[in-house]
């Protein structure tokens, strides 16, 4: 198997006890990743824990100033 990922990718997100989700784990692919469902289903909070792992303010994503980091575990390549 081939890696596709370039260097400095986002291999895997897991999420515990954060904003709207008490455990998520996702890995996304080596491509192009959207994040998309129905209002009010975490979209934003996952934006938001991405912006945080990255040391950004959770406002780059739109996110309520409620969003806070509590336990985020990034993977990168």
């Amino acid at each position: 198997m081939v890696c596709r990922f370039v260097p400095g990718s986002i291999v895997r997100v897991q999420l515990k006890n954060f904003v709207t989700y008490d455990y998520v784990e996702f890995r996304p692919g080596p491509y192009l990743n959207m994040i998309i469902g129905p209002n009010g289903t975490g979209k934003s909070s996952i934006a938001c824990a991405i912006a945080l792992g990255l040391n950004w303010s959770p406002s780059v994503s739109h996110s309520p100033p409620s969003c806070s980091l509590r336990v985020l575990t990034f993977f990168f390549l």
